[in-house]
C-alpha cells in the first residue's frame, strides 16, 4: 500500500482550497447583483406606495408588494441554499475521492486478515 506524496497532497488541497474560493468568490457577485436588485425594487415599492391617491389604493399596492416580496424572498432564498450546496458539493467531492481511494486501499491491504 502506498501513501500519497505529502507534495501531491498538499496540492490537491491547494488545487481544492483554490477553486472553493473561486465559488465563493462566484457566491459573493450573485449575492451582489440580488442586494442590487432588492434595492431596485424597494426604490420602485416605494414610488408606487408615494404615488396612490387614496386608502384602497394603498392597501391593494401594498398587497401586490408584499406577495412580489414574500415570493422573491423564497425565491432568493432557494436560490442561496443550491449555490451554497453546490460550492460545498464541489470542495468536497475530490476530498472524497482520497477518502474512498485510501479506503480501497486499506481494504485491499488487509484482505487476508478477513
Amino acid at each position: 500500500m502506498s501513501a500519497a506524496s505529502p507534495k501531491k497532497t498538499e496540492d490537491h488541497v491547494e488545487s481544492s482550497s483554490l477553486n472553493f474560493v473561486a465559488d465563493v468568490g462566484s457566491q459573493l457577485t450573485a449575492f451582489h447583483e440580488l442586494a442590487h436588485r432588492n434595492l431596485e425594487k424597494i426604490t420602485t415599492a416605494t414610488k408606487a406606495l408615494s404615488s396612490v391617491k387614496n386608502l384602497e389604493e394603498f392597501l391593494v399596492v401594498r398587497e401586490k408588494i408584499l406577495k412580489d416580496g414574500f415570493d422573491t424572498t423564497a425565491a432568493e432564498t432557494r436560490l442561496a441554499a443550491e449555490m451554497t450546496m453546490e460550492a460545498f458539493t464541489r470542495a468536497f467531492a475530490s476530498v472524497q475521492k482520497q477518502v474512498d481511494a485510501m479506503h480501497k486501499r486499506i481494504m485491499q491491504a488487509t484482505d487476508h486478515l478477513r
